[in-house]
């Protein structure tokens, strides 16, 4: 039976319910870079990652990337799928070597009839969900550029063993993307935060040395 009761979503579902979803779900494992979902295609899958790292991105007509967020293990992505027919609101890509569980929706929504409490889980998910991408606009119409890497930093920041780390890497370009901004100017204000030892980074892990400052 696959470990379901690491995946957020099923966090705290009785031992019964996991059997029953661990019954339909199936594993596979794929490289980097693969394109797991695209934008505005009908499908009908979810997704819940057990190993590996995935980013989710919104395409514009030109060509234009803006990315949302990054997953890694325990995380899900295309839950909207087992509830509607609708097409994909988002891109999702493999950063690297992905091991995941899928489900379909009919297999998902006989799966509800027999153990209803799952659905109200699923729903305070998605309120959660919508909540990250309400925040996620606010902060681009709202802030600076240095204000919308500023606020990267800290939502992508952990801490272990008292240091303060991104826990993830992130290259000036992916900074670029998830801000909405240019390459140029996301590596001239790192420059700056480095040269004032704010930051420091290492192996596209940034460092963060101390407080960093409200304005740039």
């Amino acid at each position: 039976m696959h470990d379901l009761s690491r995946i957020s979503i099923f966090s705290g579902l009785p031992l019964t319910e996991l059997e029953a979803i661990s019954k339909i779900a199936v594993e596979e494992t794929v490289p980097a870079k693969t394109r797991l979902i695209h934008e505005n295609d009908i499908t009908d899958t979810c997704y819940f990652l057990l190993s590996g790292q995935v980013q989710i991105f919104l395409s514009s007509n030109d060509g234009k990337e803006f990315f949302l967020n990054t997953l890694g293990a325990g995380d899900y992505f295309g839950e909207l799928a087992l509830l509607s027919e609708e097409k994909r609101i988002a891109s999702v890509t493999t950063i690297e070597k992905c091991s995941y569980l899928y489900i379909k929706r009919q297999d998902f929504k006989n799966i509800l009839k027999n153990y209803p409490a799952i659905y109200p889980i699923l729903v305070d998910n998605l309120v959660n969900l919508v909540r990250q991408v309400t925040g996620n606009v606010k902060m681009l119409a709202l802030q600076d550029v240095y204000g919308r890497l500023r606020q990267l930093l800290m939502n992508e920041s952990i801490i272990v063993s008292g240091i303060q780390k991104t826990k993830n890497k992130l290259t000036q370009q992916d900074i670029a993307k998830r801000i909405g901004s240019s390459r140029e100017m996301v590596a001239r204000i790192l420059k700056e935060l480095v040269l004032g030892e704010y930051i420091s980074i290492d192996k596209k892990i940034i460092y963060i040395q101390k407080k960093l400052p409200e304005h740039f």
